[in-house]
């Protein structure tokens, strides 16, 4: 199993990251093709259509979860979906892994190739029990609906939570809305920060570490000129997505201050990523 090694930025967080944050959230461990350890599927999904399975097209590792929307037994295209909670007959799940504390965000990295102008969707929900009925502490989704080829990040910020949550539940879909067959969706290396997820009898500890003195990019917002200052005495490669999850911008940070100009990018929100020897930097900034 590989073994991640983050450190996260995101809208004013910082922290490292070293555990496997969600149980089979590389996507390593697989009984057969189509059956991952931690991970379940639509009850009908062959019969509706839909289909989820192992992929050696891995942004870490050797495996990352495919997620398709395919036509079923009546001829209707379904969408594919993938859950950590218990799934429903036709799709959408409830439940989840049991946790403690809040997490911080959410994300990991993505291909997605759409048919017809689909949309991908990859939520989290936090909910706890209060005695007689279950309460939604917090959610949060990422959505695309163009074409992505290579990977690229995604970022879910939990913010405005009410309570503390006792339950997490992750689910991805090829489709959200009106499925579209040809529609796939490849996800790997998840990461969950700030909770404890306990599960199979055994706990991973997604933690963090304040260490945001080792990289700052401002202004953010920013009116096209973007300062990068990081404190890694390492080369690090720098990479910038818009919010369509395009890589819009590359280059190697070989100074310790640089200064990038933006100013041919569109108004709007950016993840940029820096890419360490041993350690990724992940930060979310806007072009206004």
């Amino acid at each position: 199993m590989k073994k991640i090694f983050t450190l996260f930025l995101a809208l004013g967080f910082a922290g490292i990251v070293n555990a496997q944050s969600i149980p089979n959230g590389d996507f390593e461990t697989w009984t057969d093709s189509v059956t991952c350890e931690t991970w379940n599927f639509p009850m009908l999904g062959a019969f509706m259509g839909g289909s989820q399975g192992r992929s050696s097209d891995a942004h870490g590792g050797s495996y990352a979860m495919k997620i398709s929307s395919t036509a079923g037994m009546l001829g209707s295209a379904s969408a594919g979906s993938a859950t950590i909670g218990t799934p429903g007959l036709l799709g959408g799940s409830t439940g989840g892994l049991p946790i403690s504390g809040n997490p911080i965000s959410f994300g990991g990295f993505y291909k997605y190739n759409s048919a017809s102008s689909d949309v991908c969707n990859i939520s989290i929900v936090l909910t706890k029990w209060n005695g007689t009925s279950i309460d939604t502490v917090g959610k949060g989704e990422f959505t695309a609906n163009t074409t992505n080829t290579t990977y690229a990040p995604f970022l879910i910020t939990l913010t405005g939570l009410v309570g503390t949550a006792d339950t997490c539940n992750i689910t991805m879909t090829s489709s959200k809305a009106t499925a579209q067959a040809g529609s796939e969706l490849i996800v790997d290396d998840l990461v969950l920060i700030g909770a404890t997820i306990t599960a199979g009898g055994g706990s991973s500890f997604i933690g963090s570490i304040d260490n945001s003195h080792l990289v700052n990019l401002y202004p953010n917002p920013s009116t096209g000129t973007l300062n990068v200052e990081k404190m890694i005495n390492e080369t690090a490669k720098l990479s910038i997505y818009n919010a369509e999850g395009r890589m819009v911008y590359s280059s190697d940070l070989v100074s310790n201050n640089e200064q990038i100009n933006l100013s041919d990018l569109a108004k709007g929100s950016y993840i940029a990523v820096i890419q360490g020897k041993s350690e990724r930097i992940m930060k979310n900034f806007v072009i206004m």
